[in-house]
């Protein structure tokens, strides 16, 4: 082979990637989700129950399907179906399990929990209990308040999602069996709940798009929530007017554009960013993640973009170091916005295989994603909820698993690239099919 071949080749494969290859080679690389055990010995640690846990594991009794999990300075505590507060603690050499307050459930189901903002009352709703449970936290140890609780209300049977508004006032829950957003003031002293408001997907003034209400989002300032029905593929925004909860706009499938088998979407997950400016939405059956933005002269949501399954966008596989589809998008059950800098977000979705990573910049998603098989890490099988503490994202798995990852956060747009260029992964640089074609051509 000549060597004016071999200098015609690399400026082939120069010219096809360019600068990207030059700037990708000099800078760090863009650290991914989860550092490699391997590379990185004492980077993630495992709290796991049952009888196996890996090495680097504790194995817990209690640590029985996990159902939701809350921060309280440098303690977290996961709530289990059985109604089992785990707390642990974080210390000089990283968390540690101390000790577990039970809860009086009748019965093993999923539950769900939230804080009050000022850390003093945590709340809990099982599925079948029609109750929610006032915890008292008080220097790191949790009572039980029964005179305290909402026991034996009919709006809390198949409660799914509960929070609190940030500025404390109000309680939410929705009630996927009965298509319910429940409503409930706080005391600011006592933390007692009383109930304002039920808006109901049936009746007379029912409100269709609640049903099968699944999850709720309360924004930033407070003054409006949003809930996604499930059945009905809408989403449906109340707002506070006065000092009364109103129900100001319902968002349809129909009106989101370019979505197809508008049926089926099967509405999950939704949060709002940190400014209240945009808004994610997981459809189950569409495999697709919405972005939602508000329009700035009339504040009402438009549909700005969408990740799916079927788009086209290239993935990067952090397992496999290679470009793949999206296809791994299949079933999204939620979701969680992390690392917000700015205009700058990853999304993290839960997956049926696994656990997907996705950066927005502004009111796009960009085209790197990663993809974190559950095959291959089962540490992120089931994730039900992930919580964010610093330089650590601590994941919480049905799979009797709560896992503390370690990482260094890389800015959505340093992860940015474009598909069919090139991406950084660890300290591997993909180059584009195309290029290795041309390159190869260029060989012969």
């Amino acid at each position: 082979m000549s060597k004016y071949r071999i200098f015609y080749s690399l400026r082939i494969l120069l010219s096809l990637n360019g600068l990207w290859l030059i700037a990708s080679a000099l800078s760090l690389p863009a650290q991914a989700f989860m550092p490699d055990p391997d590379d990185n010995p004492g980077a993630w640690s495992l709290f796991q129950g049952g009888a196996e846990h890996s090495p680097n594991g504790i194995e817990l009794s209690k640590l029985n399907y996990p159902s939701d999990i809350e921060q309280f300075g440098s303690q977290f505590n996961v709530l289990t179906k059985t109604g089992d507060l785990l707390d642990f603690r974080q210390t000089e050499t990283g968390w540690h399990y101390e000790n577990s307050f039970s809860l009086p459930f009748n019965r093993v189901q999923r539950s769900v929990m939230h804080k009050n903002p000022n850390q003093k009352f945590l709340y809990v709703c099982p599925y079948l209990e029609r109750s929610i449970y006032s915890v008292r936290h008080d220097n790191g140890l949790f009572y039980n308040e029964p005179e305290l609780s909402i026991l034996a209300e009919e709006s809390l049977d198949g409660c799914h999602d509960l929070v609190v508004s940030p500025d404390g006032r109000f309680l939410f829950t929705v009630s996927i069996k009965h298509g319910n957003l429940s409503i409930y003031s706080i005391d600011g002293q006592s933390g007692r709940l009383t109930l304002d408001t039920v808006f109901r997907s049936n009746g007379e003034s029912g409100i269709n798009g609640l049903r099968g209400a699944h999850s709720l989002a309360v924004h930033p300032d407070s003054n409006e929530v949003v809930v996604t029905g499930s059945r009905s593929n809408t989403v449906v925004i109340f707002s506070l007017n006065g000092s009364d909860w109103v129900h100001s706009q319902s968002i349809s499938g129909h009106e989101w554009g370019e979505i197809q088998n508008l049926n089926s979407l099967s509405l999950r997950g939704i949060k709002y960013d940190l400014q209240g400016d945009r808004l994610f939405v997981v459809a189950h059956e569409e495999n697709t993640v919405y972005l939602f933005a508000r329009e700035l002269s009339s504040r009402s949501w438009q549909l700005a973009d969408r990740i799916s399954r079927d788009d086209g966008r290239l993935i990067v596989d952090q397992n496999l170091n290679k470009f793949t589809r999206p296809e791994h998008l299949s079933d999204p059950k939620d979701l969680w916005l992390v690392n917000q800098q700015g205009q700058n977000i990853e999304v993290l979705v839960a997956c049926r295989d696994g656990l997907a990573n996705y950066f927005v910049n502004e009111n796009a998603f960009l085209k790197r994603e990663v993809f974190y098989n559950s095959s291959v890490n089962p540490e992120f099988q089931q994730i039900v909820n992930v919580i964010e503490s610093h330089n650590e994202r601590i994941l919480v798995s049905h799979s009797h698993r709560v896992s503390i990852v370690q990482l260094d956060f890389a800015s959505a747009t340093e992860a940015a690239t474009d598909s069919g260029a090139m991406s950084v992964t660890g300290n591997m640089v993909l180059i584009s099919p195309m290029a290795l074609m041309l390159l190869a051509i260029g060989l012969l």
